[in-house]
């Protein structure tokens, strides 16, 4: 399986739940939290 990336990976988290919760919204949080900690993790 071809790694896909993160925008990706959110959009499927997002559509496949279609509620807003509250663990949704922490999750985008944590991961936009670790992007900003760690930039060099996207090359």
């Amino acid at each position: 399986m071809p790694p896909i990336s993160g925008n990706q990976a959110i959009a499927t988290i997002l559509k496949h739940d279609n509620k807003t919760t509250s663990y949704k919204i922490a999750l985008l949080r944590a991961l936009n939290d670790l992007a900003l900690l760690y930039p060099s993790l996207a090359d």
